[in-house]
């Protein structure tokens, strides 16, 4: 049997050493070698100024050794039983060891994590999960979009979500910890026409994942999708996304597709679309929240749409709610066509508690689908709105600034020590309440939703005034807020109303400068509304507002006089005169 140079090499890294091979040379070897790699050391090398020959040989002699403690990695530097994980290459190895305890036969594994320490670093007790530290970004180019050039694009398909849940147990599920740290994974990119899509496919029954944000994903699959895991039967805590999540099937979810686990203090700012045929079970938060589910303190902002001809239970929070809801919010914009709600789209069982819907930002007034049992979008006689979800106005859910008012029960216990755990923080008048979390666990740090993703809204534009310019035109100018909440620049809204914001024409339109500039009709009062915005998904800034003073009659340009005074008839060279010019309109 021969062996090539380059299969010697590759195997038992002697390119340094070609030259200085003899009779007398022995080789040691990391550890017991595999019956493989014996294969290529047993084989005979020669020696000379040509280096390894598979032709004249001589023997060599083969001993293993252990690598010195030094040459080892430890892979839980913290000493908390969770392998850490730095980049996409560790993040993708996850799926060969699904119950977090360090041990695959998987050579991509040990690829991703080479030579460790025994046990991986983990303590006696083991190894638990795993744990990012350090941002992940899947545009790996840094050309701000995710395409062939990058390094997952994977023809088109993307990443390939941990844990398929193929044969509907844990097995086949992500069954450990997975712990964020407070750290983003930027730009996920999912296009596959499966079920159990997310960065995670399904999640088990003892899984747990905190702590992490998914930010501007693009997420889409089949059946039970969502931007952090299609299925999952375990505890999600402190974690949101932003982007778009897309489905062309059913359960589909901002976080989760499916969920018969625990969503806890999380969010998600996702656009959410079911766009099959009779794509339905669609929410902002989750698709389906079983009845092993339980949410609290939780919210959703971004859009949520069935575009199907039968999309069906759709809902701004949760598409289908079996499990139990408290004090939860929904400000999504929510669509389809039938079973549509502004917090859930159909109840079949468990109870929600103390939890709202904007009526304004969702265009609805029924909060639970299912209530509305003709379908025509109001609750008449003998249609019983659900208990615990009530509508409310923009104003009225950013108008309390602490536990008071319609917040007085939200001060809640998020763990299990059945202790309040003021998860909530309310801001000013302007703001609708955003999570309080210890999100990027520094222990000398209280918890604050600066720690948690642009869940910020920005206050509202200062100073609006207006002017009368010669054109008849008004221009109506504004400040930016003096709050930016969790942006660092802002954009701009306005529209306008000449009947008391009863109808606005033009309706919002988005605008880079601070001004806005129309032709009044005469006699005309306007209500012109301004109102700031930090990106795509977030909140918008609470709209200001000027009235405009009526112009009775528009100037015309074509009535003017021009009015020249000063005697220039008298002026002799080297002498000045004064000369005035004026534009009188009548």
């Amino acid at each position: 049997m021969c062996f090539s140079k380059k299969q010697i090499k590759t195997r038992v890294n002697l390119a340094e050493h070609r030259s200085t091979f003899s009779a007398a040379t022995k080789l040691r070897v990391a550890r017991t070698p595999s019956p493989a790699a014996l294969l290529i050391l047993l084989a005979l090398v020669t020696y000379g100024d040509n280096g390894l020959s598979p032709t004249s040989a001589v023997p060599i002699q083969v001993s293993a050794y252990q690598l010195a403690a030094s040459d080892l990695i430890d892979y839980d530097t913290d000493g908390d039983g969770l392998i850490e994980v730095d980049s996409l290459t560790m993040l993708d190895a996850i799926r060969w060891d699904l119950d977090g305890n360090g041990s695959s036969t998987s050579s991509d594994y040990s690829s991703a994590f080479p030579t460790p320490e025994s046990g991986m670093g983990c303590p006696d007790t083991g190894c638990s999960g795993y744990e990012l530290t350090a941002d992940l970004d899947f545009d790996t180019n840094d050309d701000g979009i995710v395409d062939s050039s990058d390094d997952w694009w994977d023809s088109g398909s993307g990443w390939q979500p941990i844990g398929d849940g193929s044969s509907d147990t844990d097995a086949t599920r992500f069954n450990a910890t997975f712990d964020g740290n407070g750290h983003t994974i930027t730009n996920l990119y999912i296009q596959r026409s499966i079920p159990m899509i997310g960065l995670c496919g399904s999640l088990g029954s003892t899984s747990v994942i905190r702590r992490l944000g998914l930010e501007d994903a693009a997420v889409s699959g089949q059946s039970s999708v969502g931007a952090l895991s299609g299925y999952s039967a375990g505890q999600i805590e402190t974690c949101y996304s932003t982007g778009d999540v897309t489905g062309n099937g059913n359960q589909i979810g901002g976080l989760v597709g499916h969920s018969e686990g625990s969503i806890i203090a999380s969010y998600s700012s996702a656009d959410v679309t079911g766009n099959g045929a009779g794509s339905s079970i669609i929410g902002g938060l989750a698709g389906v929240a079983g009845r092993g589910t339980s949410i609290k303190a939780s919210y959703s902002t971004g859009s949520v749409a069935g575009i199907g001809r039968e999309s069906l239970q759709v809902g701004g929070l949760v598409g289908v709610s079996r499990g139990n809801i408290e004090a939860s919010y929904s400000t999504s914009m929510v669509s389809a066509l039938a079973y549509v709600g502004g917090l859930i789209g159909d109840k079949g069982g468990g109870t929600i508690t103390n939890s709202y819907w904007d009526t304004e930002t969702s265009s609805l007034t029924v909060g639970v689908g299912s209530d509305d049992l003709d379908f025509n979008g109001t609750l008449g006689a003998g249609e019983t709105p659900t208990s615990g979800v009530t509508g409310k106005t923009t104003t009225e859910l950013r108008s309390p600034t602490g536990y008071t008012g319609i917040y007085s029960s939200w001060n809640i216990s998020i763990d299990t020590d059945s202790t309040a755990d003021d998860p909530w923080d309310f801001g000013a008048d302007y703001n609708y309440p955003v999570l309080n979390v210890d999100f990027d666990g520094n222990s000398d740090t209280a918890a604050n939703w600066r720690d948690f993703g642009l869940q910020r809204e920005p206050g509202p534009a200062a100073s609006l005034s207006e002017t009368l310019n010669n054109d008849g035109s008004i221009e109506v100018t504004w400040d930016a807020p003096t709050d930016l909440g969790s942006a660092t620049s802002v954009t701009y809204q306005y529209r306008a109303s000449t009947d008391d914001g009863n109808s606005w024409d033009p309706g919002w339109t988005t605008t880079a400068v601070s001004s806005y500039t129309f032709t009044p009709a005469p006699s005309t009062a306007y209500i012109v509304e301004v109102r700031a915005s930090s990106g795509a998904a977030h909140p918008l800034g609470k709209a200001s507002h000027i009235t405009t003073t009526p112009v009775t009659e528009a100037p015309d340009p074509t009535d003017a006089t021009l009015v020249i005074t000063g005697d220039i008839t008298s002026v002799s060279e080297g002498s000045s005169v004064d000369i005035r010019i004026m534009l009188n309109q009548p």
